[in-house]
């Protein structure tokens, strides 16, 4: 975790570390070691009723609002990478 002490007192640093990270991450996205996972949460439509031909009623909603969260997942090949790199079991 970062406190705020931290932040004014190693600025520079924690600038180039973040940014570091950030690069490292778009690398192994990349090269398909990780991959952005979005989850969209149901969306719920309230909306008024509008007359069209033939005088059918249908909703129309006036702006909907969607949650979503975006997270990163390793892939197949990711983890098939981190298994390789790791030392064998004696």
């Amino acid at each position: 975790m970062i406190t705020y002490g931290d932040m004014d007192k190693h600025r520079d640093l924690i600038k180039t570390d973040l940014q570091e990270a950030e690069a490292a991450k778009d690398l192994f996205i990349r090269c398909g070691l990780l991959q952005n996972v979005t989850s969209i949460k149901p969306v719920k439509v309230a909306s008024k009723s509008s007359q069209v031909r033939g005088g059918a009623s249908i909703s129309i909603p006036q702006a909907l609002n969607v949650d979503y969260a975006t997270n990163l997942r390793f892939t197949q090949l990711g983890l098939d990478f981190i298994r390789a790199c790791q030392p064998p079991q004696r």
